[in-house]
């Protein structure tokens, strides 16, 4: 998408390039990043995708034709059903409340947030983008808690990744709290969540017992 609005604006020449090049070379990208831990930004990531296949581009040009695609996208974006009242539950029992997202765009998460009336509810939103940090790297982890002035032995995460949100929080001591909406079976290798839900709605109380006891699997 990048590389047409790129030609649509004549900012390159419109020779054909096969597109799969560049899929390629971003997921080749991908791949590296989750490997060692250090995010890059979207911007920066189409940059390197077209300089690994050879097409010079304008810095000036990449950045707005990107922030406007992830800007297209908050009309289609919707929270999880039940994810906003348990939000404003956990805010109106008092928790300082963050986000830790592999969030590549940050102004993306904000823009979600703002229109979804949910930005007011975070003390912190910290994205790969905005950290250097992919969840592969538990500094993101570390980074947000003390943004919260928090400690990993009494906060809870939340998360539906069983490997980037479940196992990544435990990695530092925090209590896990795996969304697993689809009932996903695993091959469990490492500790078990603390919890196990597939719905928000009705699980405030049980999220926040895990702040006020020691962690055991439920």
């Amino acid at each position: 998408m990048v590389l047409q609005a790129l030609r649509n604006d004549g900012a390159i020449p419109a020779a054909d390039l096969d597109s799969d090049r560049l899929t390629t070379a971003y997921r080749t990208l991908r791949r590296e990043i989750i490997g060692h831990g250090r995010e890059m930004n979207s911007v920066d990531g189409v940059l390197e995708t077209f300089r690994r296949v050879g097409i010079p581009v304008n810095p000036d040009h990449v950045g707005p034709i990107v922030h406007s695609l992830f800007t297209n996208l908050t009309a289609g974006s919707a929270p999880v059903e039940g994810v906003a009242e348990l939000v404003w539950q956990l805010r109106d029992a008092g928790f300082a409340i963050g986000i830790i997202s592999n969030a590549v765009h940050h102004d993306f998460l904000l823009e979600s947030l703002t229109r979804h009336s949910l930005l007011a509810a975070f003390d912190v939103v910290v994205s790969s983008a905005s950290s250097g940090f992919y969840k592969s790297d538990s500094q993101i982890y570390r980074d947000t808690l003390r943004h919260l002035g928090s400690d990993p032995d009494v906060s809870v995460h939340i998360g539906d990744s069983f490997r980037w949100d479940h196992l990544a929080c435990k990695s530092i001591g925090m209590a896990s709290v795996w969304f697993n909406e689809s009932g996903e079976r695993v091959d469990i290798d490492g500790p078990l969540p603390d919890l196990e839900i597939r719905r928000f709605a009705g699980s405030a109380d049980s999220i926040q017992r895990l702040t006020r006891q020691g962690a055991g699997p439920s």
